[in-house]
C-alpha cells in the first residue's frame, strides 16, 4: 500500500551505516510486552492457535509451515485465515495439507475450520473472481518440483468456493490452471480498470511454464497477455517491447512514479540482477520500462510512501549490504538508492513487509531474521516516530526494535492482518521451514498488537471482479493528508490483509477525517467526517464499474 502527506518536508538524505542498539524484548506465552514507551505492544497468543488434526480434533500444530493468507471468504467484517503445509508428509500425516479458519478475531479459540483437499500447494490468493462480494480461494500448485507436464491435472491450480451449493467454474474453466508450472503466488493488479493476474512461478530446469501475466476478459475468463512498454536508450531512441516478468518471483504494485497511475516492479530473479519497473502512463504508446542501475540481486519488493523522501519507494534488500529504499528518477528513467538502513542484527531477512504498526501515519519496516545461534528467530523492526521526522536525516525518523522469538530455529515467513479489528496490525509467523521429526516440528507464532495511535480501516468492494484493486483512498485530517492504494497484499507465498489501514496518530484531536475515494475507472466517492478508530466498509456500486 502507498501513502502520502500534504506539506511534507523534502530533506537531504545521507547514507548511514551506524546502527543504534535496538530496544528489544523476548516473547513469553500469553504475556503482553511493549516497545517505544508503551506506544506499541504485542501479546503472544501462540497457545490459542489450534488446527484440526487428521481426525478433525483441534490441537497445537506441529510440522512444516508454508503459506499464510488473510482474506474474507464469508462476507463479514472479520478476516479469515488460510494456512497450508505444502505436502502431507510435512506433518507426518498428522494434519490435512491446508486449512481455512473463519473469523478467528471474533472467536479466538474458534473451531470453524474447513480442510481443503489437494497436494503440493504453495500459496493461496483470496479474491472475488465472480464479483458477488465473497472471496474465493485460488491455490497455486507447485508442479511437483517441475516434473509435471502442462496436461497433468494434478498440477493444475485449484479454486475453492466456500459454502456454495451450485456448480461453479473450476480454475481450468477460468483459464487459471497454469498446468506444469511451479506456482508460488498470484499477484492481481489493474491497468485502466481491467484486472490482470501475475502468476509468479519458480523457474523449471527446462525453462517451461515460467512467470507470466493474464488479462481478464468481459466473459470473466482469463487469457494470456503481456503489457507493452517503450524501452528507451535515450529520449529519442525508443523501441516498443513486451513487459515480460518471466524469471522474476516477486511483484509489487504502487504509485512509484509519483502520479495517480499505479506502476509495477518485478524483482527476486536468479537470472536478472535488476529490478524491472513498469511505468504506467495509461497507454502502451507512453508507458515505459525502467531498471535499477548495475547488477545487484534484490530479494524483496515492498513499497510505501516516505514523506521525508517526498515519494513512494521500493523497500528491498540486497544480499551484500542490507535494506534499501529505491526511488524512481524520471529524468534518468531508473530506480536508484535513496537511503540505506543498517541491519539491526547483521542478519539477512527471511521475509520482509511494510505496515504502519504504531499508527503514526508513517510506514514501518518489518524483517524476519534468524539468529547466529540458529535457535532463535527475531522480528527486526524499523519503527517510525513522526515527531522526529522534521530533522535532516531519515534515520532520525526510525528507531531499531527487536522482538526475540525463542525456540524457532526454522522461521519461514509472516503475514499481517488486523485480525480482531482493534486497529493495530497483528503478526502471524510461520516457524516451521524444516521438515518435522518423529515427535515434533515447527509451529505458528501469533503476536496480537496494541497501539496508542488513532486509525481508520477502509474495506473497499467493487462488483466488477477487481476487488477494488487500484482504487485510491485520500484521507484528510485538517491540513494533513495521507493517500493509499488498494492492493491485494501479496508477498512471496503470503497474502496480508488487503483492507486499507491508515494510522492517524494524534491528528484527529481537532478534526475528523474526510475520505476521497478514486476508483480505478476515475470516478470518485466522498466520505465526510469519519469517526476515528473505526472500520468503514464501502461498496462502490455503479461508481466503480
Amino acid at each position: 500500500m502507498t501513502g502520502g502527506a500534504a506539506g511534507a518536508i523534502l530533506i537531504s538524505l545521507a547514507h548511514t551505516r551506524d546502527a543504534a542498539k535496538p530496544e528489544s524484548f523476548s516473547i513469553s506465552p500469553n504475556k503482553e510486552k511493549c516497545l517505544d514507551w508503551g506506544r506499541l505492544c504485542y501479546k503472544d497468543l501462540t497457545d490459542h492457535i489450534k488446527l484440526p488434526n487428521d481426525k478433525g480434533m483441534p490441537e497445537e500444530y506441529r510440522g512444516q509451515t508454508w503459506a499464510i493468507s488473510w482474506g474474507n471468504a464469508n462476507n463479514n467484517e472479520w478476516p479469515d485465515l488460510y494456512l497450508n503445509h505444502h505436502k502431507k508428509d510435512n506433518t507426518l500425516g498428522r494434519f490435512p495439507n491446508s486449512h481455512l479458519i473463519l473469523d478467528p478475531g471474533k472467536h479466538l479459540d474458534t473451531k470453524n475450520f474447513t480442510s481443503l483437499k489437494g497436494d503440493d500447494q504453495h500459496s493461496a490468493l483470496f479474491h472475488d473472481f465472480d464479483g458477488d462480494g465473497v472471496d474465493e480461494l485460488l491455490e497455486t500448485i507447485g508442479g511437483f518440483g517441475g516434473t509435471a507436464d502442462e496436461t497433468n491435472a494434478k498440477s493444475f491450480n485449484i479454486i475453492h468456493y466456500i459454502n456454495r451449493t451450485s456448480q461453479m467454474p473450476d480454475a481450468q474453466s477460468l483459464g487459471l490452471e497454469q498446468g506444469g508450472a511451479r506456482g508460488r503466488q498470484v499477484a492481481p493488479f489493474t491497468i485502466n480498470n481491467t484486472l490482470w493476474l501475475a502468476f509468479l512461478n519458480k523457474d523449471r530446469e527446462d525453462k517451461k511454464y515460467g512467470s507470466n501475466t493474464l488479462r481478464q476478459m468481459n466473459s470473466g475468463r482469463f487469457t494470456p497477455d503481456t503489457l507493452t512498454v517503450r524501452d528507451c536508450e535515450t529520449p529519442e531512441r525508443c523501441t516498443s517491447k513486451p513487459f515480460s516478468i518471466e524469471g522474476y518471483e516477486a511483484l509489487t504494485y504502487g504509485l512509484l512514479s509519483n502520479d495517480t497511475a499505479p506502476d509495477l516492479a518485478a524483482c527476486q530473479s536468479n537470472s536478472f540482477k535488476q529490478i524491472l519497473l513498469f511505468i504506467n502512463k495509461g497507454d502502451a504508446a507512453k508507458s515505459l520500462v525502467a531498471r535499477t542501475k548495475g547488477k545487484t540481486k534484490y530479494r524483496f519488493c515492498e513499497q510505501a510512501f516516505f514523506p521525508s523522501l517526498g515519494q513512494n519507494a521500493i523497500v528491498t534488500e540486497s544480499q551484500s549490504d542490507g535494506i534499501h529504499l529505491l526511488t524512481y528518477k524520471s529524468q534518468a528513467n531508473s530506480l536508484e538508492i535513496a537511503y540505506s538502513f543498517p541491519r539491526i542484527r547483521g542478519e539477512h531477512s527471511i521475509d520482509m513487509a511494510t505496515a504502519d504498526l504504531n499508527n503514526d501515519g508513517l510506514p514501518d519496516i518489518v524483517s524476519l531474521q534468524k539468529s547466529d545461534s540458529k535457535v532463535e528467530a527475531a522480528l527486526a523492526i524499523y519503527l517510525s516516530n513522526s515527531r522526529d521526522c522534521s530533522s535532516s536525516k531519515l534515520s532520525n525518523c526510525y528507531r531499531p526494535k527487536l522482538i526475540a522469538i525463542p525456540n524457532t530455529p526454522a522461521a519461514r515467513n509472516f503475514a499481517l492482518s488486523d485480525f480482531n479489528n482493534d486497529g493495530t496490525i497483528d503478526i502471524l509467523i510461520g516457524a516451521g521451514k524444516t521438515k518435522p521429526g518423529p515427535t515434533g516440528g515447527g509451529k505458528y507464532i501469533f503476536l496480537a498488537g496494541k497501539s496508542k495511535g488513532n486509525w481508520i480501516t477502509l474495506d473497499l468492494k467493487c462488483p466488477n471482479r477487481t476487488n477494488a484493486i487500484g482504487a485510491l483512498a485520500k484521507v484528510r485530517i485538517g491540513s494533513h493528508e495521507i493517500t493509499k492504494l488498494k492492493t491485494a497484499g501479496i508477498r512471496y507465498e503470503t497474502q496480508d490483509d488487503s483492507r486499507i489501514h491508515i494510522g492517524l496518530g494524534n491528528n484527529t484531536n481537532s478534526h475528523l477525517p474526510q475520505v476521497e475515494l478514486t476508483w480505478a475507472n476515475g470516478q470518485k466517492t466522498f466520505l465526510k467526517e469519519i469517526r476515528p478508530n473505526s472500520l468503514v466498509s464501502v461498496n462502490g456500486g455503479k461508481a466503480c464499474l
